[in-house]
């Protein structure tokens, strides 16, 4: 295990800490689009939220 500000990060928690802002974007975008749109606009917020979790399950590059 390597060492992140005096932490234990294993190779799952790196990928994890990469994928955050990515999550955090598509996940806020899903919400406005849940809010603040109509169905049209939610299902073009999908297919990035699903590549944010890929990205955050090591899934994806």
């Amino acid at each position: 295990m390597k060492e992140l500000m005096g932490y234990a990060t294993s190779k799952k928690d790196a990928v994890l800490f990469a994928a955050a802002p990515d999550l955090l974007e598509a996940l806020e975008e899903l919400v406005d689009s849940c809010e603040n749109h109509g169905l049209d606009e939610i299902m073009e917020a999908i297919p990035k939220a699903i590549k944010a979790i890929k990205k955050a399950k090591g899934e994806l590059q």
